[in-house]
């Protein structure tokens, strides 16, 4: 099969991959960043805001149109007004990250099967 560029596992399985490079042809020759942002993602603030709200928030309702359709919400910056309630706290844990060219570089249990300590 077609080599990937890029490889995602979650507890030894493989759950998302790319099979073509992240970088046009036309950026080759410029100097090469790489950048991973990870985290939570919250999607609809706004439906659980309004849901939540101790205040009376009048706000007018946004439609967005795009390829796949139309979405719907409640309020298109919803952060800008006061609903009485916040969102909740989440906390993610990250252990291990690592990058390698190769998932025996960077998979932490084939590591610790050859020995290789923790990183931290």
């Amino acid at each position: 099969g077609q080599a990937a560029y890029f490889q995602l596992f979650k507890d030894g399985k493989l759950i998302c991959q790319r099979k073509t490079p992240f970088v046009p042809a036309e950026f080759k020759r410029k100097k090469p960043k790489l950048g991973v942002r990870y985290g939570i993602y919250n999607s609809f603030v706004s439906r659980y805001l309004s849901k939540n709200a101790t205040k009376t928030v009048n706000v007018p309702g946004y439609t967005q149109n795009h390829e796949a359709g139309q979405s719907r919400s409640i309020a298109a910056n919803p952060f800008k007004y006061d609903w009485g309630v916040k969102l909740p706290t989440y906390v993610v844990y990250f252990d291990e990250f690592r990058y390698g060219s190769r998932r025996e570089d960077v998979d932490v249990r084939m590591l610790e099967a050859r020995g290789v300590p923790p990183v931290d």
